[in-house]
């Protein structure tokens, strides 16, 4: 196991004290004690799934008793291609190329009885999506345009979720030199645009990623993304939104930052009781790390043990049971997938 040190979780721990050499053995005992019954141990060596190979982050969603996954495939060919396979709980599907390709990750979400995708096409500065259109999701509508008219701005990283019968995407945007994070609503008819943020100041030169996600334990939403600096030394933040999304009103609260730093893209999900999140590492960008939620906020992230990525970890729920990681290796493009177990 490699275990680097946290230098902001033992702080809290220790006092800020100055302590004498600590072994990766104490060190590692003092991170599970910091979260309580859960443990980053928990999650599993990875294994390979076979015959799928991407350069980014996939996407995760359940719909239709299946586990769906989409990712841009990475093949002699071809990197950008975007292609769909299904999870049973054991096994994954044959891959099937859906016609269409990204040069960013795409998202899926479940949204009024259709599994939606919505993803960047290669070289054009609008979002797309697709509709399912079987119960299976195996066939897909013609991709539309959606979200506000984008001017010059520029559109990348999409996050989806769907709450209180809307349809909401989040994604990165850069204007006037300023990374921004956007937010549309669909109502099923009209898109309209929500919220714009300006990510963060001049130091930081690119928003990362973006993850809209609902939060259980307090009945409001998060958007959560991360900045990346333009010079030396500049930390990649990882930032959280409030938002209260009410019948006639919805309030967002300003950015606060997580404790959290990350150069990879994030990822959340809500499985069996527990909400995750997983991220990149700092300065190792090549680390997973882990948190979740407790007392209604974010406990300090663990890195998980002997795994590594070169695109960034995502989540998914199978069946509400299974939280389901799957990411690409650290140097390659193979996909892999671990399974958070007891």
């Amino acid at each position: 196991m490699r275990m680097n040190r946290s230098a902001f979780l033992l702080s809290l721990l220790l006092g800020g004290a100055l302590v004498g050499c600590l072994s990766a053995d104490d060190e590692a005992a003092m991170l599970d004690e910091s979260v309580g019954e859960l443990s980053a141990w928990q999650w599993p060596d990875d294994t390979q799934i076979v015959g799928k190979e991407s350069t980014r982050q996939p996407a995760l969603a359940w719909f239709g008793s299946r586990l769906h996954m989409v990712y841009t495939d990475y093949s002699s060919s071809s990197s950008t291609a975007l292609k769909q396979t299904r999870f049973n709980g054991s096994s994954w599907t044959t891959s099937v190329s859906l016609g269409v390709s990204s040069d960013s990750h795409p998202a899926l979400v479940d949204y009024d009885g259709s599994l939606r995708l919505i993803y960047k096409p290669v070289g054009q500065n609008r979002l797309m999506m697709m509709t399912s259109t079987t119960a299976s999701a195996t066939t897909w509508s013609s991709p539309v345009t959606i979200g506000r008219s984008l001017g010059t701005r520029t559109a990348s990283a999409p996050s989806a979720l769907a709450f209180g019968g809307n349809l909401y995407v989040a994604y990165c945007s850069q204007l006037s030199d300023l990374p921004h994070v956007l937010v549309d609503r669909f109502d099923g008819a009209t898109w309209t645009a929500v919220h714009d943020t300006v990510a963060s100041s001049q130091l930081y030169s690119t928003c990362n990623s973006v993850v809209m996600a609902a939060m259980p334990d307090t009945g409001e939403v998060e958007v959560l993304y991360n900045v990346i600096g333009s010079g030396g030394g500049v930390k990649p933040y990882i930032m959280r939104q409030r938002v209260v999304i009410g019948r006639s009103s919805t309030v967002w609260y300003s950015p606060t930052y997580t404790g959290m730093t990350s150069f990879k893209p994030i990822s959340v999900v809500t499985c069996d009781g527990i909400t995750h999140l997983v991220h990149g590492g700092d300065p190792d960008i090549t680390e997973i790390w882990w948190s979740f939620r407790s007392n209604n906020n974010w406990v300090a992230g663990t890195q998980v043990p002997n795994q590594w990525s070169g695109a960034g970890a995502a989540l998914g729920c199978f069946n509400g049971t299974k939280t389901v990681m799957v990411h690409n290796v650290s140097g390659g493009t193979h996909l892999m997938q671990s399974i958070f177990g007891p």
